[in-house]
């Protein structure tokens, strides 16, 4: 097999099995990518670490040992502790600090036999949907340079679109995995909530944070996520279900949001739902007006539980001057937020919650975009216009999928074209907590109908 970029880890794997690449040669060719790359999706590289891993796993192969994710590469949120290698979470407060130890999901990938190459880009703090850092530099879109990636994961999502590796370890708390895979053309998971372990990772808002894959295809995502269940198990410690994959019952929501999606968005979902017509599923259109106050529920769970985080890291107020102008305006509107305003927010995504348990009885699936829009320019990243006016970016993704964290079921971001500017377009599959293995089956079922 000739060695190729654009391989996905699934492939890699059956390579290396059948002798046909050598995870050295991998590597060698990975960590070479990644210094060539104008992207700035990788901020530092582990290069002899994963060099001395690729001779291990050429040995696990030739004697018959290979675990799962044998040699292959794999990028790293920088929010995820690394032992011995910097991990900033995108702050120049933390430019030096090393940890001692792996986050757990940082552990379960190495005892896999995956090779982490090194930590990618994000947000600083995680705390933003465009991956442009006033620290240590903004990512650059991998298909279209001059546009923004999304956030926070940012570099994982332009590192597998350019093809520097097949996965990468991000996390999601609003928007955060879904969104950037959405605008860059790769595929986005975020698990049920809870059942992926959090330890070693930088918090952001506890109770709505998710760690989970950026891949090339739910195959990919699957396989990943697979080792992360069963080696770095969250509250959720209960094997997850795998439903039956009968002909399921798709709820499709087109209209109904408050920012509707740009008509080649809308063109898209609704080639969705005809393949899965195509492909032997029931196919309903719906609205779900409970989804219109999802951000504003959100805002106000998010904000003050982000305020509180950085008050007990003693960073907020002392060290404002050393935040970026964005997340420093993020964290003085969080103390805006009233303890009234913010227990409201919590009963409403309680109810809100309910209301989704009840839903997914009648449906198996919902199927929605990923964003009103494709990825928007760096010229104005922070507001991007939408039919002649300017609105924030999270005004134009929140909608479709902040609903996913508030409810903490299990959400799939996956390509579905290009718009007119030959921007990626996304949509994305939900289903009921727990549900994960239906959501990646039927994702993968859809991208060989739609790519």
């Amino acid at each position: 097999m000739t060695l190729s970029p654009m391989l996905t880890a699934t492939e890699l794997v059956e390579a290396y099995r059948g002798r046909d690449l050598s995870p050295v040669e991998v590597v060698e060719s990975t960590l070479a990518a990644i210094e060539a790359s104008d992207l700035n999706a990788f901020w530092r590289v582990d290069g002899a670490r994963s060099l001395a891993e690729a001779k291990e796993a050429e040995l696990a192969y030739r004697n018959g040992s290979a675990r799962p994710l044998e040699g292959v590469p794999v990028g790293v949120k920088d929010i995820f502790d690394t032992a011995g290698l910097i991990t900033t979470s995108g702050s120049s407060m933390f430019a030096d600090r090393v940890p001692a130890a792996d986050a757990e999901t940082v552990r379960a990938l190495r005892v896999s036999g995956a090779i982490v190459v090194g930590k990618t880009a994000t947000h600083e703090f995680a705390f933003g949907v465009t991956t442009v850092n006033p620290h240590f530099g903004t990512t650059q879109h991998p298909t279209n340079h001059g546009y923004i990636v999304g956030g926070s994961s940012g570099g994982s999502a332009a590192a597998v679109t350019a093809g520097l590796v097949p996965l990468a370890l991000g996390s999601d708390t609003s928007v955060s995995i879904r969104e950037p895979a959405a605008f860059c053309g790769c595929v986005g998971f975020r698990p049920t909530h809870d059942t992926i372990s959090l330890g070693g990772v930088a918090p952001l808002a506890p109770s709505l944070d998710a760690a989970g894959p950026i891949a090339r295809t739910p195959d990919d995502a699957a396989l990943m996520v697979e080792t992360l269940w069963r080696l770095s198990p969250g509250l959720a410690r209960e094997p997850l279900p795998t439903p039956a994959f009968r002909p399921l019952r798709v709820a499709v929501m087109a209209t109904g949001w408050s920012f509707a999606p740009i008509p080649s968005i809308g063109h898209a979902l609704a080639k969705a739902a005809i393949a899965l017509e195509r492909l032997g599923h029931r196919v309903s259109h719906v609205e779900i007006a409970e989804f219109a106050r999802g951000p504003e529920i959100f805002t106000n769970v998010m904000l003050p539980e982000a305020l509180e985080v950085h008050r007990r890291l003693g960073l907020w107020p002392k060290r404002e001057s050393e935040y970026g102008a964005d997340v420093a305006a993020r964290l003085r509107l969080a103390e805006t937020i009233t303890m009234d305003q913010h227990l409201s927010a919590v009963n409403d995504r309680r109810a809100l919650r309910e209301h989704m348990h009840a839903f997914f009885l009648d449906f198996d699936i919902l199927l929605t975009p990923s964003s009103a829009i494709v990825a928007p320019s760096l010229e104005d990243p922070d507001a991007p216009e939408y039919l002649g006016q300017r609105h924030t970016v999270r005004d134009l993704v929140f909608p479709f999928l902040v609903p996913a964290p508030l409810c903490g079921f299990p959400s799939l971001a996956i390509p579905a074209g290009r718009s007119s500017e030959n921007l990626p377009i996304s949509v994305s599959l939900n289903a009921a907590p727990g549900h994960d293995r239906l959501v990646l089956r039927l994702g993968a079922q859809m991208m060989k109908e739609l790519t």
